[in-house]
């Protein structure tokens, strides 16, 4: 991932990702694969090659940065969580976050000092807009 001032086209920063080959669990896998089967038929499509479909996660999934000028590379491991790894503004991997739930797609998403913000949704799928405490110090601290 390369940051670039804005106005101008030479990078000023490098990140480098740890190769993240985490595979996709294969009853979700196997979920997608029928949908995008049933869908095809549905719409009268050849069936899909679906040798095409990925067995592992993207490298990342989006990336966001925080008032301090930290980068956070949102990586996918699961479904059902967030994980970030947080790059200081020169690049250097400086922590690892393990976020208890997912915010919504990508709506407004705020990284703070001590807080995070964004929309979830409860048992009943109604968006709320809930604020979270950075809690540091990992399990152990």
């Amino acid at each position: 991932i390369m940051h670039t001032p804005a106005g101008k086209c030479d990078a000023d920063q490098r990140i480098e990702l740890r190769p993240a080959r985490v595979e996709v669990p294969a009853a979700q896998r196997d979920s997608q694969l029928s949908q995008i089967t049933a869908n095809a038929a549905r719409y009268g499509a050849p069936p899909p090659d679906l040798n095409r479909v990925p067995r592992q996660f993207p490298a990342f999934d989006a990336v966001f940065t925080d008032a301090a000028g930290r980068v956070w590379v949102e990586r996918l491991r699961s479904p059902a969580a967030r994980y970030f790894e947080v790059f200081s503004a020169r690049g250097v991997l400086v922590a690892e976050v393990e976020s208890p739930v997912t915010f919504q797609g990508y709506r407004p998403f705020i990284i703070g000092a001590d807080r995070v913000i964004g929309f979830i949704a409860d048992a009943d799928e109604i968006v709320h807009l809930a604020s979270f405490r950075i809690v540091r110090g990992g399990r152990g601290g």
